[in-house]
């Protein structure tokens, strides 16, 4: 089988983000969590676009720990400006999975508008059946009604 071409651009430069995410690492079993991803511009970070503006999405693989959907009406993304960060973070509603789930990672992969990932984030993961102290540092978020 044929390996398929991958197409590169090497005279433009890579642009530098900072990722931003707040989500549960130790969930409880069947509670609802809001999870948020942010970017911000490294520093030293090139700008190698013509427009002002990137949109960014994102492809999330949050099984087995959670099931998630958009918080709000639309589909999360961002916007990240050439000079003044993102216009707020995109938000998701997660679902804890209803039994524990032993301790372990999940995937959060940013794209951008033609859909390509060019970033892998992994993050530490577990569900138990009642945590022994509170949340007080994630949100939980209701589902609208």
């Amino acid at each position: 089988m044929k390996k398929p071409e991958t197409q590169t651009f090497p005279d433009q430069p890579a642009i530098h983000l900072k990722p931003i995410i707040s989500y549960p690492r130790i969930a409880e079993a069947g509670e609802h969590y809001l999870l948020t991803i942010d970017v911000q511009l490294a520093e030293d970070s090139p700008w190698p676009y013509p427009e002002e503006e990137f949109e960014i999405s994102f492809v999330l693989k949050t099984e087995p720990f959670f099931l998630h959907e958009p918080f709000g009406e639309d589909e999360p993304g961002l916007v990240l400006h050439r000079f003044g960060g993102t216009y707020g973070p995109a938000e998701y509603l997660l679902t804890a999975s209803p039994q524990p789930v032993a301790a372990g990672k999940n995937s959060y992969h940013p794209t951008q508008c033609l859909g390509l990932i060019y970033r892998h984030l992994d993050l530490e993961c577990e569900v138990k059946q009642e945590t022994q102290e509170k949340l007080t540092t994630i949100r939980r978020a209701k589902k609208k009604g």
